[in-house]
């Protein structure tokens, strides 16, 4: 699924020919876009549209952001009986602007930065420069030194894929999900890019977890009880990931609603 962009030249106007939007132009050929292929609709204000093809939009949840030539946005159209939560409302504005996709990416790294640099103030060993492929190596060596490494390996992506599950399930809860593939791996991927920045504060609870618990390390040669340990495990760092994935998305809500991103 893409996004469809209408300039307004030429007289452009908008029509709904069966399952697709007609875009007709003075002195050009008119043009069809599936409506099932379309993540949502930018357009100028100038654009004509006809009535009928702006409510199939709306009927199948498919937003329509109207933005001015200086990229003001200057009116809205969610539809879908208000299942767009307002974080919805606030990603597809910001995407709908020229560097929403990269302002995003700074967010992100920004953030996954913050984590980095709060785990290596609480856990001296990871150094002074918490770079992602750094802090993993060591995650690695720490604690491979007392576990067989393919083990930790297959730990390390168990936790991630929780971190993962955890982030889509909250998601979805605010309108981000099937619903809106745009915003899950279409343009931007939110639970993925949330997991990542979230994973690092959990596996390096884990590693502390591991040192305190040594029974817990013994069993880890054997595959169903460190699938068992590793529930368990899970359940101690759920509070954890709650808390600070809580304020994450809180921190998203209001960097969305204010672009005031440090």
């Amino acid at each position: 699924m893409k996004p469809l962009y209408l300039e307004s030249r030429k007289g452009a106007r908008v029509f709904l020919d069966g399952p697709a939007l007609l875009v007709r132009c003075v002195d050009e050929a008119d043009r069809l876009y599936p409506v099932e292929r379309l993540s949502r609709v930018v357009s100028h204000p100038a654009v004509l549209w006809e009535q009928e093809a702006l409510l199939c939009l709306l009927g199948k949840g498919i937003p329509v952001i109207f933005i001015d030539d200086r990229g003001t946005i200057v009116a809205r159209m969610l539809g879908a009986g208000g299942e767009h939560s307002s974080l919805v409302q606030q990603l597809e504005e910001l995407l709908a602007r020229a560097d929403g996709t990269e302002r995003y990416a700074d967010w992100c790294a920004h953030h996954q930065r913050e984590q980095l640099l709060a785990l290596a103030r609480h856990y001296p060993w990871l150094g002074h420069l918490p770079d992602p492929d750094r802090v993993h190596r060591l995650l690695l060596e720490t604690v491979g030194r007392q576990l067989k490494r393919q083990a930790v390996i297959a730990s390390i992506e168990h936790l991630r894929a929780r971190t993962l599950a955890w982030t889509t399930e909250r998601l979805m809860r605010l309108g981000i999900g099937a619903q809106t593939p745009h915003l899950t791996g279409g343009i931007i991927d939110l639970p993925t890019d949330l997991a990542g920045i979230l994973q690092w504060k959990i596996l390096l609870h884990w590693a502390g977890l591991l040192r305190r618990y040594p029974a817990a390390r013994k069993a880890f040669d054997d595959e169903r009880q460190r699938q068992r340990h590793l529930t368990w495990f899970y359940q101690q760092l759920e509070p954890t990931l709650d808390e600070t994935g809580r304020r994450a998305l809180a921190r998203l809500h209001l960097w969305t609603a204010t672009r005031d991103c440090p």
